[in-house]
């Protein structure tokens, strides 16, 4: 297990543990942090954050729509991504922006796996 933690742009924080070979957008849905996601297939963006210590890359076989350049930047899909060592993201947004959408828990529950499609982020 690695922890993950998410520094949102307000000054929050809040960590979590991750699996290897776990997705970290994965893990964090499941432990509730409030994060913006849509796709979960590297395609969209919305979960891009940026690794700011530790070492977490991109799946291997997983396509993402980050320039090279992007990621040398240290900009990381967490849909894609999985953590190598203990890490930690800086997000670009607060931490009640993610809080929009109900947990995980709750929407698997009431839609089932279904309807997760609901539970998403709401588009701006």
């Amino acid at each position: 297990m690695h922890q993950v933690t998410f520094n949102f742009a307000d000054g929050a924080s809040r960590s979590f543990d991750v699996a290897p070979g776990e997705p970290i957008l994965n893990a964090a849905i499941a432990a509730e942090i409030p994060v913006l996601y849509q796709c979960q297939s590297g395609s969209c963006s919305t979960c891009v954050a940026k690794l700011s210590d530790g070492d977490a890359q991109t799946r291997a076989g997983a396509s993402s729509t980050l320039l090279s350049s992007e990621v040398s930047d240290g900009l990381r899909l967490l849909c894609v991504c999985e953590a190598k060592t203990d890490c930690s993201f800086d997000l670009a947004y607060t931490s009640e922006a993610g809080a929009e959408r109900p947990p995980a828990s709750q929407c698997l529950r009431r839609l089932g796996r279904a309807g997760r499609q609901q539970c998403r982020a709401p588009e701006t």
